[in-house]
């Protein structure tokens, strides 16, 4: 997306939107990967000159997850959300067996029953800078569907508005039009449906 942005391409109608009505950040890291192309570093482009070029384009500027108190407070909350959620759910699946219920603590010690070390997996990150795009105003894009399917309720009981896209896409770099936006489960979050 950077190169789109700071190298003045036509863009598409989408990003043209994004870029006019909503504000858009990136990770210090994406300007590292952005500033290392070949082209780029044949042309000896500096990091502060981007920098300054983002910022005349409204763009923000994000460390990292979870730099401030409120974000790692809030990714806390949606991951403690989602952890009710799948325990409630997993022991009602039990109850409905007439298996034994016992803590998620136990059953991951003996290695058996619900692991939420499987369902965080990788997704940890993005729940995270998911969190702190919020905090600084931003909804936030992933290729991953597991942040989707997995974490989707526990982002939205928090408002956090999460869009989902083909890993494909963001690897083509944006060019055109996402194949599917997806927030959550559905199309659009809870907050943009009453809009």
């Amino acid at each position: 997306m950077l190169s789109l942005v700071l190298e003045e391409k036509t863009l598409d109608s989408w990003l043209s939107k994004v870029l006019k009505i909503g504000r858009v950040g990136v990770l210090q890291y994406g300007i590292v990967e952005y500033l290392s192309s070949p082209a780029l570093i044949e042309r000896h482009t500096k990091y502060e000159d981007t920098i300054i070029k983002l910022k005349a384009k409204g763009i923000t500027l994000l460390s990292g997850p979870c730099l401030s108190k409120e974000s790692a407070e809030l990714c806390s909350r949606v991951l403690h959300a989602e952890f009710e959620t799948r325990v409630v759910a997993h022991n009602r699946n039990l109850r409905k067996k007439g298996q034994e219920v016992v803590s998620a603590s136990v059953a991951a010690r003996k290695g058996k029953g619900f692991s939420w070390e499987k369902v965080l997996g990788r997704s940890r990150v993005d729940v995270a800078l998911a969190c702190e795009s919020h905090i600084n105003g931003l909804a936030f894009v992933t290729g991953d569907k597991k942040v989707a399917g997995d974490f989707a309720h526990g982002l939205e009981t928090q408002g956090i508005i999460t869009y989902t896209v083909d890993i494909t896409w963001l690897k083509l770099g944006m060019t055109t039009s996402p194949p599917e936006i997806a927030s959550g489960r559905s199309t659009k979050s809870k907050s943009e449906k009453g809009s």
